[in-house]
C-alpha cells in the first residue's frame, strides 16, 4: 500500500505529464486519467509501473502493438462480483513520459472517440469504461473517489501549471553543525520535518550524519554529504553536540504585528513549513492566519 509521502510524489510527478498530453492531443479533462494512472499502479508503487516497464495504466498489447512487452497476471471481472484470474501481455515503455503519452495513443483507437467530448471526470470514466477499457464493475466510482480524494480536478485547468499547484519546496535554514548523530536503518532525508515532504536522499544503516541542534516535532535538521535536510530523530542514535545547551526545538512566539511571511524570513524557513509544522497544534493556521500568543515551532 502506498504511502502518503509515496500518493503525494506520483500526483506530483504525474499530473504535469498528463496535462502536457491532454493538451496535445486534445481532451479536455486530466483529473480522470491522473486518477487512472493512481489507480492501476498503486500510486506508481506497483513493479509493472516503474522502469524497465513503466506501463502506468495497465494497458495490454492488444494485436496491434509491435513495442516490447512483459507477460503478467491480472484479475478480470467479466461477470459483476466474479473476478476470474488470467495471465496476459502488457506494453512497456522505455521512460515514464513514454509511459504517459502510450496512454494517450492507446486511447486515440476510435473506439474511444466519444473521450475527447467529455467535459467532467465523471462523464470521461463513464465513457472510458463503457467503451471497455476495464472489466471491474466499479472502476468508475473507484477511480472518482481517487479524483474527489487528492482535488484532482485542480489540474483540468490547463492555464494553471501543474507544478505551481505542487506544494513549494521547503527553503532550507542555514546549516551549522554543532554535532553528529548515527542512522539505525536506511533512513530518508527528506525536504521538510514529515513524511509528506520529498525525499532528497536515502542515508544508510551505520552512518554519521552531522546535525544542528534544530529539532522540528521529532525530526532532526541533518547534513549528509553536500544535502541538507530532515531525519527522524526515531532513527537516530548517539545524539551528540558540541554547543553548550540540548537539541531542542525552535519556537517563536506570535506577536502583535507577526505576517508568518515575516517569521519565515526571520528563521531561514518557508511560510508553508512552519503551517505544516505546526498544523497539529494549531488547526486553524494558515499562511494567512496565526494568533498572537501562539507559540510556533519554526
Amino acid at each position: 500500500m502506498a504511502t502518503a509521502a509515496q500518493v503525494s510524489t506520483f500526483i506530483q510527478t504525474i499530473a504535469p505529464l498528463v496535462q502536457k498530453y491532454c493538451k496535445k492531443y486534445g481532451y479536455h479533462v486530466a483529473s480522470p486519467i491522473i486518477a487512472q494512472a493512481c489507480c492501476e499502479s498503486a500510486y506508481g508503487t506497483s513493479w509493472i509501473s516503474k522502469a524497465p516497464y513503466w506501463n502506468l495504466f495497465g494497458m495490454k498489447c492488444g494485436g496491434s502493438w509491435t513495442g516490447r512487452s512483459v507477460s503478467a497476471r491480472t484479475k478480470e471481472e467479466y461477470t459483476v462480483g466474479t473476478l476470474t484470474s488470467i495471465v496476459d501481455n502488457f506494453r512497456a515503455y522505455d521512460s515514464l513520459e513514454e509511459g504517459v503519452e502510450g496512454y494517450f495513443k492507446f486511447i486515440s483507437w476510435s473506439r474511444y472517440a466519444n473521450l475527447k467530448t467529455a467535459t467532467t471526470p465523471q462523464q470521461y470514466l463513464e465513457y472510458i469504461k463503457q467503451d471497455g477499457y476495464a472489466t471491474s464493475s466499479t472502476y468508475v466510482n473507484t477511480n472518482m473517489s481517487i479524483v474527489n480524494t487528492y482535488n484532482l480536478t485542480k489540474y483540468d485547468d490547463f492555464t494553471v501549471d501543474a507544478q505551481a499547484a505542487a506544494p513549494a519546496p521547503v527553503q532550507q535554514p542555514v546549516f551549522k553543525a554543532t554535532g553528529t548523530a548515527k542512522t539505525t536503518a536506511n533512513l530518508r532525508m527528506r525536504a521538510g520535518a514529515g513524511t509528506s515532504f520529498n525525499t532528497l536522499l536515502v542515508v544508510n544503516k551505520g552512518c554519521t550524519v552531522e546535525v544542528d541542534g534544530t529539532v522540528v516535532n521529532g525530526w532532526y535538521h541533518c547534513k549528509y554529504g553536500n544535502t541538507v535536510g530532515y531525519m527522524s530523530g526515531n532513527y537516530l542514535k548517539n545524539v551528540q553536540t558540541t554547543s553548550s545547551t540540548p537539541a531542542a526545538t525552535r519556537t517563536h512566539k506570535v506577536v502583535k504585528g507577526d505576517t508568518l511571511s515575516q517569521i519565515a524570513k526571520k528563521y531561514g524557513t518557508t511560510v508553508n513549513a512552519i503551517v505544516l509544522a505546526n498544523k497539529s497544534k494549531y488547526p486553524k493556521i494558515t499562511a494567512n492566519y496565526i494568533v498572537v500568543g501562539w507559540e510556533l515551532v519554526v
